[in-house]
């Protein structure tokens, strides 16, 4: 048996999302930019992609704008609110578990003069309303704040923030990528400028992602070139990609709340008998969090070996941290939540999806159990 437990990283994709892009792939194939017939068949279709997600996100469809990934929504988003509003200040808070295209891009604006402050999260992987407060400036012109954590689950009190940004006229940017499948994606009552979306994370294609840009929001392109999206990101669009974005957005529209109850119910169960079965482990993070997602420490068992066995039984995870050189480096996020060393490196996540049976969960569970007795009774002999 094979059982998938890595959806954070990546989904697989629905056939009726293959099936929606193909006739853009082999018969549609023309320039949406192009005025004869077939390319503006190609244009209906990247405009009714659009005014999918924007009903998705109760926004207008010129407010959606289409992107090769989350990782260029978000460096857009920071970039191109901080060269617009350069004039007005150079102050930009984040927090200290983003995204790497959040951490990096705010590291490459901290090279140019600006300012960023990193806010530290609890124990648990969250931030508070009251530490974004009191990191407030006079020159403060962007937040920019996870709706949720990929490795934790840690979900973000994102529309508290965005009343906050209302209220002292600071552009709200919110990296949703992982918040896109189970959480409130309604742009108005999250109070958003801006927010960063993938379709590989709702069973659609990769190399496409879309940024939720609020109208006269001040920003600045990233890419220089044609005319497309609205004059404000050069490059011809990705029919196919953009096409099959839109059709995984309709189907998670209809069963996102079902969906949401299936694999809340998988994980209890996960942890739970896990909890049970093996003793010294420890459950990482707390509540509010994503409802498919366990980040489990199972202590004095480094996550690579754990992995390696279990790739071998057909479990697919993934870890806490990496090895690097010959040794494990620690998790930027779990080291923020301040781990010790022995926590840190033995820390596995594991992220269902509604395609995840109970049948999977048990041979898991009884896999997993099996396993760490194993590596435990032989570090116990040496």
């Amino acid at each position: 048996m094979e059982a998938y437990f890595d959806n954070n990283a990546t989904t697989k994709i629905d056939p009726q999302v293959v099936e929606a892009m193909l006739p853009y792939l082999l018969e549609t194939y023309g320039n949406p930019n192009s005025t004869h017939t077939i390319g503006q068949k190609a244009k209906v279709a990247v405009d009714e992609a659009r005014e999918i997600i924007a009903s998705y996100l109760n926004c207008l469809p010129v407010e959606v704008l289409f992107t090769s990934s989350a990782t260029e929504s978000n460096n857009w988003a920071l970039k191109g609110v901080a060269e617009a509003l350069a004039s007005k200040g150079k102050h930009i808070i984040t927090t200290n578990v983003e995204h790497s295209s959040i951490e990096k891009t705010a590291k490459h604006l901290e090279e140019l003069g600006y300012d960023v402050t990193y806010l530290p999260v609890s124990e648990t992987g969250h931030i508070s309303l009251k530490q974004v407060e009191d990191a407030i400036r006079d020159d403060t012109i962007l937040i920019s704040i996870q709706y949720a954590n990929s490795e934790t689950g840690a979900i973000m009190p994102i529309r508290d923030i965005g009343k906050l940004c209302r209220k002292k006229g600071i552009i709200f940017h919110s990296d949703a990528t992982q918040g896109i499948k189970y959480l409130d994606m309604n742009v108005e009552t999250q109070k958003v400028d801006l927010m960063t979306f993938a379709a590989h994370k709702i069973n659609g294609p990769k190399a496409i992602g879309c940024l939720y840009i609020k109208k006269k929001t001040p920003i600045v392109q990233l890419i220089d070139g044609g005319q497309q999206e609205f004059n404000l990101r050069a490059g011809t669009e990705n029919v196919p990609y953009i096409v099959g974005f839109g059709k995984a957005v309709a189907i998670l529209k209809d069963v996102r709340e079902e969906r949401l109850a299936y694999v809340k119910h998988l994980r209890d169960m996960f942890e739970e008998q896990l909890q049970k079965n093996i003793p010294d482990i420890l459950l990482n993070g707390g509540e509010p969090r994503m409802p498919n997602l366990s980040s489990i420490a199972f202590l004095g068992i480094p996550s690579d070996t754990f992995l390696a066995r279990l790739d071998m039984e057909g479990i697919y995870a993934s870890a806490g941290s990496a090895c690097t050189s010959g040794s494990i480096q620690v998790s930027g996020v779990l080291k923020a939540m301040r781990f010790a060393y022995e926590r840190a490196v033995s820390t596995i996540r594991f992220s269902f999806s509604h395609e995840n049976t109970e049948e999977e969960i048990q041979y898991a569970i009884r896999t997993i159990t099996a396993i760490a007795r194993s590596i435990r009774e032989i570090s116990s002999q040496r």
